[in-house]
């Protein structure tokens, strides 16, 4: 019998225009609605015009929920 790894598709999510306190609860709420065991996203932020405190935030709670269920992020083209 052997073994096979499967890996999860890759995930693309791309951010808005501006990452701030108006929209970083839908953001982080995307984010984390993508984030299963394994699960591989690349999140793209080449819309990105501004980000604020709360965007920052929004992507640390992120990134600690994806060490959690063990999902890998990269972040891209900011």
């Amino acid at each position: 019998m052997s073994s096979m790894n499967k890996k999860q598709p890759i995930t693309t999510l791309m951010l808005p225009a501006k990452v701030d306190s108006v929209t970083a609860t839908t953001v982080e709420e995307t984010l984390l609605a993508a984030l299963r065991p394994g699960a591989r996203l690349i999140v793209d932020g080449s819309q990105v015009a501004y980000m604020s405190a709360a965007g920052v935030r929004t992507f640390a709670c992120v990134l600690h929920q994806a060490a959690n269920v063990q999902a890998r992020i990269v972040f891209c083209r900011f």
